[in-house]
């Protein structure tokens, strides 16, 4: 039995309303009845030719539709709907979850943005889906980047590659805020970083006094980062307050090619 807006649907036959009760011959394949008018039915003659009774209840329309109401809104899981990226010089400014959806995108000077993807909002998951960033031109693979708060922004599964030694200073992922920066996650992420300046594989920095880097989680990361000239770190963190940083099958690979005595490498890095 099935109730849709008010009427009790009833499949089969030699079903009887009781009205008809003396002419046991009729038969009804499907019948229909206001749910108002009727509680129950009686006098249903079988195939045997007995009399029996029996009682279907009606179910209310209302209390079940706030059921399916209920069901939709707080048991089926919210989820972000999924937006595809499939070139460089892309923008995420909306909440969501992001997937790139082929195997290579390339940043070059044609590009025109110093960035192949750019997050400036939080609530943010980016999905590399096992795809390669190569990186011939520009200063960031991944740009994230906000004045007011980075929160709840997830990195994984990517692989961001230099193809040439940059002659800038270039970050394979830049995390940039005047506010805080908290609860990122990165993992199965590689970075092969080579420049002719600076080399950061990742960076977070934190301009304002007050401002905290707190609860970043690292898995499953493999980074190399080398300079020809210049400073090279493998992770590095600038901020008056660090709090909460987990590591997890990590390795770095840190070089610089130049004077010893004016630059440096550095695997993690805190300023």
């Amino acid at each position: 039995m099935w109730v849709i807006s008010g009427w009790v649907v009833i499949m089969g036959s030699n079903i009887m309303d009781g009205s008809n009760k003396n002419n046991k011959n009729d038969k009804f394949p499907l019948i229909q009845i206001p749910s108002s008018s009727y509680s129950s039915f009686s006098q249903v003659p079988n195939s045997s030719n007995s009399n029996y009774s029996t009682s279907l209840p009606v179910i209310p329309v209302f209390p079940f539709f706030v059921l399916v109401l209920f069901l939709f809104f707080f048991l089926v899981p919210f989820s972000f709907s999924v937006t595809y990226i499939d070139s460089c010089g892309y923008n995420i400014t909306d909440p969501g979850e992001y997937v790139i959806n082929v195997s290579v995108i390339n940043l070059t000077s044609s590009t025109g943005t110093p960035y192949c993807i750019n997050i400036s909002v939080s609530d943010v998951i980016l999905d590399g889906n096992g795809s390669l960033i190569n990186v011939s031109s520009g200063y960031y693979g991944i740009l994230v980047a906000n004045d007011t708060e980075i929160r709840n922004v997830t990195i994984k599964n990517l692989t961001i590659n230099t193809s040439v030694s940059l002659s800038n200073d270039f970050a394979a992922i830049n995390f940039s805020s005047s506010g805080n920066i908290n609860n990122i996650s990165l993992f199965d992420i590689n970075i092969n970083s080579s420049t002719t300046s600076g080399s950061y594989g990742i960076s977070f920095s934190s301009t304002s006094i007050s401002s905290i880097i707190s609860n970043i989680s690292f898995s499953n990361l493999n980074i190399s980062s080398s300079s020809s000239s210049s400073d090279s770190y493998g992770i590095y963190f600038y901020s008056s307050s660090i709090s909460n940083i987990s590591f997890s099958n990590l390795t770095i690979f840190s070089d610089s090619s130049s004077d010893f005595f004016s630059s440096y490498s550095y695997g993690i890095y805190f300023f």
